[in-house]
């Protein structure tokens, strides 16, 4: 989790506020990880 925190959080991204997440997930939206569950024939 911290890594993925890190990775956007660096000089080139735009910023903003960043809560700290209830549960982990590398993706910040459900539509996200479903749209790479199905490009990667997951379920």
């Amino acid at each position: 989790m911290g890594l993925a925190r890190i990775l956007r959080c660096h000089p080139f991204v735009k910023g903003g506020y960043d809560p700290v997440p209830d549960k982990f997930t590398i993706f910040r939206n459900k539509d996200a990880r479903d749209e790479y569950r199905k490009s990667m024939n997951l379920k």
